[in-house]
């Protein structure tokens, strides 16, 4: 849609809102207290559903990325022994093995 027309349709479309917002402050009045503690219980109620979802929904998103085979690098070949087998921690380097020991840098254990 041409950002023309966009802003057309939206400023359209937030008129009646506007409106309706206005006439309902001016129509409460004095009497806006009353009408925010009202709505203090259904408001946490509103915030605690809203917090659920949102934690439910990370949770599905995290458990759906996860790799099929269980394994926790994200995928790629698993690292097996010469029989073929997987072998238990693969992605572990013992102390004093792994890349930065290479290189002669990183923690000397001691």
């Amino acid at each position: 849609m041409p950002a023309p027309r966009f802003g057309i349709y939206t400023t359209i479309g937030c008129i009646p809102w506007t409106t309706a917002l206005a006439v309902a402050g001016y129509a409460v009045g004095k009497n806006w207290e009353s009408i925010v503690n009202a709505f203090q219980g259904p408001t946490h109620i509103i915030a605690a559903v809203a917090v659920a979802a949102v934690v439910i929904l990370a949770w599905r998103y995290v458990w759906s990325r996860r790799p099929e085979d269980g394994s926790a690098d994200g995928g790629g070949e698993p690292v097996s022994d010469r029989s073929g087998q997987r072998r238990r921690g693969a992605h572990r380097h013992a102390p004093g093995t792994g890349p930065a020991s290479a290189a002669g840098e990183g923690f000397s254990g001691r």
